[in-house]
């Protein structure tokens, strides 16, 4: 399955960054590594009224269509994922709606912008929609065809990973939660101690010739 990571999203806003640059060896080579503590805009994670952390897989089906719901049983947690593709003659766009553990297999966390050639799964059945076309964007302006300035500049900060053509962005920040959040959070950990919890972000960006083919977008908390 072409999904990333399995994330879980609240709203948030777009805030000044502190960095910390430390090393890590992918894939045969040492690459630096930005560590961000920020809030990326939350628009990056809304798309076509389709919100990660509070739609879910039933109103993504309700407005593009049922689609077959697909899963990769190799391993536990794989998440349930919907696939669409354009039904517009040389179109060959697709999206993506996922959803994990975070998301409890019914809330979106995590949403995929890309084309029909760049799936790994060769057993994959897009359901096919005229909603689903080459100008489907965030409504941060995140949209295929972009090149790395213009996607870097969208999301806000620098990308925490380079290597090759692949651009990876991830942030982490510490939330406070409301009271009524905390008692809610507690009922489920007896063991928690304070009102406080890490929201992650994790954005990829797979690019072709400087233009952006390949966008997978999650988020998650961590109490």
């Amino acid at each position: 399955m072409i999904v990333s990571l399995l994330l879980y999203a609240i709203s948030i806003s777009l805030v000044n960054y502190d960095s910390e640059s430390v090393p890590l060896f992918y894939n045969g080579t040492t690459v630096n590594i930005t560590e961000y503590e920020t809030e990326l805009a939350a628009d990056n994670s809304k798309l076509s009224g389709i919100a990660i952390g509070n739609s879910t897989l039933n109103d993504v089906q309700k407005k593009f269509g049922v689609s077959q719901v697909y899963k990769d049983n190799t391993y536990e947690e794989s998440p349930d994922a919907l696939y669409y593709i354009s039904s517009i003659n040389d179109d060959n766009t697709v999206v993506i709606f996922a959803s994990g553990p975070m998301g409890g297999w019914e809330t979106v966390d995590n949403i995929t912008i890309t084309t029909k050639d760049m799936l790994e799964e060769s057993n994959i059945k897009c359901t096919p929609t005229k909603l689903i076309s080459r100008n489907m964007r965030t409504d941060s302006g995140l949209v295929l065809g972009l090149n790395k300035q213009q996607v870097e500049n969208i999301i806000g900060v620098k990308p925490t990973m380079v290597v090759n053509d692949t651009y990876v962005f991830s942030t982490s920040v510490q939330k406070k939660m409301t009271d009524a959040e905390f008692d809610k959070a507690r009922s489920g950990f007896t063991s928690l101690s304070d009102n406080y919890y890490t929201l992650w972000w994790y954005i990829e960006a797979r690019f072709k010739n400087d233009r952006l083919v390949y966008i997978n977008i999650t988020t998650a908390e961590e109490l």
